[in-house]
């Protein structure tokens, strides 16, 4: 591609961050290499995008330090949705871009649920306008929370369980946390 350039996307979450590194071939087969902060080889004298998209302030302005290799910035986007919310500045990135993502590919009125470290449910009403939703802890912090809080209770993974009846202190667990929540 023509203005195709290297970068570098970096996706911080609450619980984890990743990131994506993508370079045309002729760029990696240039002999100036350096090393970057973010564990990936750039030429010394590349000009590549960096953009980050977060949901941790904190850990924004680390990883710009960090990353002196990026001009890493936060993503505006067009939403292509509305948004009818009293603060806007307090509905997460996470969020509007999952309701932006039930919109254009469901229609709305819609809800979406995204179960990561909290599980939120997102409204988008029938005039296609990010309307607000609910916040609820995630499965992991609320097995995490009996594990923490109880003297007997184990950690556990998450898995599905086999039965709706638990026949173990494990197995009722998840019973407890899969099946629990979604009642």
């Amino acid at each position: 591609m023509k203005n195709e350039r290297p970068f570098l996307l970096i996706n911080i979450n609450n619980t984890n961050t990743s990131s994506r590194w993508r370079a045309p071939s002729a760029f990696c087969r240039l002999s100036k290499f350096r090393p970057c902060p973010c564990g990936r080889s750039v030429r010394g004298d590349a000009d590549f995008r960096g953009r980050t998209a977060s949901v941790v302030p904190a850990v924004t302005s680390v990883c710009g330090a960090r990353w002196r290799c990026s001009r890493s910035l936060l993503v505006r986007i067009v939403l292509g949705i509305g948004v009818r919310y009293p603060n806007k500045k307090q509905i997460g990135a996470d969020r509007l871009a999952n309701a932006v993502g039930v919109a254009k590919l469901y229609g709305a009125p819609a809800i979406v649920v995204d179960f990561g470290t909290a599980v939120t449910f997102d409204i988008v009403n029938a005039r296609s306008e990010y309307v607000g939703g609910v916040i609820a802890p995630g499965l992991a912090s609320v097995t995490d929370y009996l594990y923490q809080r109880t003297a007997l209770l184990p950690r556990i993974t998450l898995a599905e369980p086999r039965s709706v009846i638990g026949k173990s202190t494990v197995g009722a667990m998840r019973v407890g946390a899969i099946i629990g929540y979604a009642v």
